[in-house]
């Protein structure tokens, strides 16, 4: 993290609020928000709806940032620090600084007056809650639905309502307060629980809990019986929360609801350690003292004390998910272009000190998210400013479990190898015949001498290699948050370039979340993962098509994982499947044998890929195409240089090799359309093993290497 990563996010903003000062927000229709009943489509009205939101948060955090705040949470920023920014010209530096402090005044009160209509016309939309999350037919009460996005609006008011006191207009901000609790408070505080969200093990719960607390800790100082109410309420359904999350504190809905969740986890408890800091009535909801024998910084003694300690565990879940080339885990509706928040990594580096910070280049900037959440630009740029004002004592010396040696000072990048740990295994004593040690279970930690990551719970095995990529692989259920029918499937990058890929989520429409038709979507069915293919179809949903063994090992400079997956298929004719992948991370050469049993069917390989595909002789090259980020930018790939700052754009492939030949190849093309709702082309590689005619026991071995 950097001072001028932060510099930049804020230029970010205010060149927004520069160039939408001339503009008006669109108005929201009700032909687009029937689109998504009529025809399933939901990217229509939501674009005009997220651009109202980037209105206000744009102009939010810009008046937050002139008015002295620098988008602090509302109710902790300290007058202090407001008086010294309206008061540049006492500083000693003359006329200069007279005139920036003049020049932002300026500005903060033009960009206050566009707030002021920002916000009215926010509190005039007819309902907060977006067409695919409410009901019109069965629901005359479907304007006042509290959805994720109805609870971030609410959230957002409450803390611009608290932390632009003098700003506002009287006026405005009463309608502000009666139209939180008209829409999102009082409904929340009269039914309980509310919805089937409330007491969920996913982000919706998260997002939806977190934002009622923050809402209630920012708006309700005066009316404490009701905040006392929410607050204990809101804690106690953010533990189901935290179930949803694996032992190993891996997010099965991907990383990038990873972020979404646990952000929104953190601002509500983090808010809450902060009030309590100042009402005697919220300290008594908190059970003080601390944690697990962890000593944090003395500024976060309150909320590390209120942070169960498989937080610690969640929190390490983000840099698990990084190559170091940057691109990211894209299993489950993941993306492998997901960017990092670095308010929320700061804030977690700040707490924990086996935290790491991803590589800068990863970070996100203020577009970096279309819905434009308030929140997070909002603790972007406050929890970052914290954690950059930390002394060394705070980042590094203060922050040890008992018995743990010094914490290492956070690198940049993912890579630094930290302490090495013994045995890692989520089910069976045998070793793999061709790999040795065993990797310990639970603690999901890189070894020593292996870029390795093992999360035994999720049935994730993660290794990076040297051009930067690396290879994963994923067992799991095909009931999963988000599913894919994808037990068994692993990624193959060189550098920043999958060759062999997870496709991640498709566009949310009504259909991709109707079970009936999900799996018909490429992303999501097992055809679009690289795994076989039993009898012409893939694997089946439901929590009964699981993953047995999940064995992960290395020895020296290799890993090797094994798991057997017969089961994700609902095929009586296919006894066992079981599938060894052996990574060796320097030569960056994968070797996969898959060993069938069968009464008779018939068995193809499948392997996935959007690069450039040929079949010369008896090999298989696959040569990197352009990728695509979620905007539909074409991403530039490069290779990074050790000790120098330049870097080369390299044109990566791969060959795959099989000792039994590839009979009957062929390249089978599938069109979709991805998460941005923008097209794009996926090529299945597939092959035949065997046929119906031959039973017992059969084996497909083949080897990836670098070109």
């Amino acid at each position: 993290m950097t001072e001028d990563l932060r510099d930049k996010y804020i230029g970010q903003i205010y060149d927004a609020a520069a160039a939408l000062y001339e503009a008006d927000m669109p108005e929201l229709s009700e032909e687009k928000f029937a689109l998504f009943e009529t025809v399933g489509n939901r990217l229509e009205y939501e674009h005009d709806y997220f651009e109202r939101r980037r209105f206000l948060t744009v102009y939010g955090c810009a008046v937050m940032l002139g008015n002295g705040g620098d988008a602090a949470p509302a109710s902790c920023i300290r007058q202090e620090e407001g008086a010294a920014v309206r008061n540049e010209k006492g500083t000693g530096n003359g006329t200069d600084l007279e005139g920036k402090s003049r020049i932002n005044y300026e500005r903060t009160k033009k960009y206050a007056d566009k707030l002021v209509c920002i916000i009215a016309s926010v509190c005039d939309e007819e309902c907060w809650a977006l067409p695919a999350h409410v009901n019109r037919k069965a629901d005359p009460d479907w304007r006042i639905t509290v959805d994720l996005f109805a609870s971030e609006t609410a959230q957002a008011l409450a803390e611009l309502y608290a932390g632009l006191k003098t700003v506002l207009p009287e006026e405005l901000r009463s309608r502000m307060r009666a139209e939180i609790m008209r829409r999102v408070l009082g409904p929340f505080a009269a039914k309980q629980p509310y919805t089937w969200w409330e007491q969920s093990d996913m982000n919706w719960n998260a997002v939806c809990n977190g934002s009622i607390g923050m809402a209630a800790l920012d708006l309700l100082d005066d009316e404490l019986e009701l905040q006392e109410r929410l607050v204990r309420r809101v804690r106690e359904n953010l533990g189901f929360f935290l179930d949803g999350f694996a032992d190993d504190g891996a997010c099965l809905e991907g990383i990038g609801y990873f972020t979404y969740g646990f952000y929104y986890y953190m601002g509500f408890m983090d808010l809450l350690a902060r009030k309590a800091g100042q009402s005697a009535a919220l300290r008594e909801l908190l059970n003080e003292g601390t944690a697990d024998g962890i000593a944090y910084p003395i500024k976060d003694r309150l909320l590390g004390s209120i942070l169960p300690e498989k937080c610690r565990k969640i929190a390490e879940f983000q840099q698990k998910c990084y190559f170091s080339s940057g691109l990211s885990l894209s299993f489950s509706d993941g993306s492998m272009h997901e960017k990092y928040r670095i308010g929320l990594t700061c804030r977690l580096a700040g707490l924990y000190d086996t935290v790491e910070i991803p590589d800068i280049s990863c970070a996100a900037g203020f577009d970096a998210d279309p819905c434009y959440r308030f929140l997070m630009t909002s603790r972007d740029l406050s929890w970052s400013r914290e954690y950059l004002s930390c002394n060394d004592d705070d980042k590094a010396g203060v922050r040890m479990s008992a018995g743990n040696p010094a914490a290492e000072k956070k690198a940049a990048i993912v890579g630094d190898p930290p302490d090495s740990m013994g045995k890692r295994t989520a089910a069976g004593e045998d070793a793999l015949d061709f790999i040795g040690e065993e990797m310990a279970a639970g603690d999901g930690r890189k070894t020593e001498s292996l870029p390795v990551y093992f999360l035994p719970s999720a049935q994730w095995a993660v290794c990076r290699g040297a051009s930067g990529g690396g290879f994963a692989v994923k067992g799991g259920h095909n009931a999963e948050p988000h599913n894919h029918n994808d037990i068994g499937s692993f990624i193959y990058v060189l550098g920043d370039r999958p060759l062999l890929t997870d496709l991640g989520a498709g566009e949310y429409t009504a259909q991709y979340f109707k079970d009936e038709t999900r799996y018909g979507y490429i992303v999501c069915s097992s055809l679009g993962h690289s795994v076989p293919v039993i009898n012409g179809h893939g694997q089946q949903a439901g929590r009964e098509f699981a993953c047995g063994e999940f064995v992960c090992e290395t020895r020296q400079e290799n890993c090797g994982v094994r798991l057997s997956f017969a089961g994700a298929y609902g095929d009586d004719t296919l006894k066992s499947l079981v599938r060894e992948l052996h990574y060796d991370p320097t030569a960056e050469c994968l070797r996969v044998e898959d060993r069938f049993e069968s009464e008779g069917c018939l068995i193809e390989e499948n392997l996935v890929t959007q690069g450039d595909v040929r079949i010369i002789g008896d090999e298989i090259l696959i040569r990197s195409a352009a990728v695509e980020d979620s905007s539909g930018t074409a991403v530039k790939h490069r290779e990074r240089q050790e000790e120098t700052e330049s870097a080369t754009e390299i044109d990566y492939a791969c060959r795959i090799k099989s000792e039994s030949g590839f009979p009957g190849i062929r390249i089978v093309e599938e069109s979709f359309m991805d998460h941005a709702g923008m097209p794009q082309t996926v090529k299945r590689i597939v092959w035949k093993v065997t046929d119906e005619t031959r039973k017992g026991r059969v084996t497909c071995s083949f080897t990836v290497s670098r070109e």
